[in-house]
């Protein structure tokens, strides 16, 4: 795959840092990257259902568990990338890569957290801790189901976006909705499914979902993960490459 746009997240970030993260790396250097979004520029023998040129966002995990970026699978901080069967989602002609590269973790964890997990539905009173890349876009996704959401988030100017969000109220800490009746409470941690990258295309498809994006070009990732280290960031850094459309 041609990698268009490659998102950086805070998992990076720890992978860098931490020296506890190293067992995923077995051999260096490495590429790392695992939000990606492209163009397929060459295919497997035997391979009669996905065509050179289709536009594709990558789930990070495949079915047996392996993540793009880790271990002997590098991942979309370079211009190409390896990518199978499990793990390519058709990319609709009016999801730009940006997006398209966003939604493969922010957008798939946060709409997994929210659907999958925790069975979201019209009129539920709903909790989401954390509106940053994945809280903002689980949020969203939650009010764009009728539900009745509440947000806790520690940067005020992130709480300023309530209403962008669709949020009933928000505030500093998740303590001060105790007496609403919170049904879900979502805080997000793991991967979804590559479904679920699937239903986020439909909702940016369709207009309803649209997070805010900090574009920026390869050269830029360091600065963008020195800023992610400092913190206050808003939004999600996506890298796009110079043909990217």
């Amino acid at each position: 795959m041609d990698v268009k746009a490659a998102g950086i997240c805070h998992s990076d970030v720890s992978a860098i840092d931490d020296a506890g993260w190293m067992p995923l790396f077995p051999e260096l250097p490495h590429t790392m990257g695992h939000e990606n979004a492209g163009v397929i520029s060459a295919v497997g023998e035997g391979m009669d259902h996905w065509q050179v040129g289709d536009r594709v966002g990558l789930a990070p995990m495949n079915s047996k568990g392996e993540a793009i970026g880790y271990h002997s699978w590098e991942g979309g901080f370079g211009p190409k990338l390896r990518a199978t069967d499990d793990n390519l989602v058709k990319l609709p002609d009016e999801v730009p890569f940006d997006l398209g590269a966003m939604a493969t973790d922010a957008g798939l964890t946060a709409y997994h957290a929210v659907v999958a997990k925790g069975g979201v539905k019209k009129g539920m009173k709903v909790g989401i801790i954390g509106l940053g890349g994945l809280g903002y876009i689980g949020a969203k996704v939650a009010s764009l189901m009728g539900a009745e959401v509440y947000g806790a988030e520690v940067n005020p100017k992130t709480r300023e976006l309530k209403d962008e969000m669709g949020l009933t109220a928000v505030a500093e800490s998740i303590l001060e909705f105790e007496d609403v009746g919170l049904e879900l409470v979502v805080d997000y941690a793991g991967f979804g499914t590559k479904e679920d990258l699937a239903g986020i295309y439909e909702l940016i498809q369709r207009g309803e979902l649209n997070p805010p994006i900090n574009h920026i070009t390869q050269a830029d990732m360091p600065d963008a993960i020195e800023k992610l280290r400092e913190g206050g960031v808003i939004g999600r850094y996506i890298a796009m490459y110079d043909d990217a459309k």
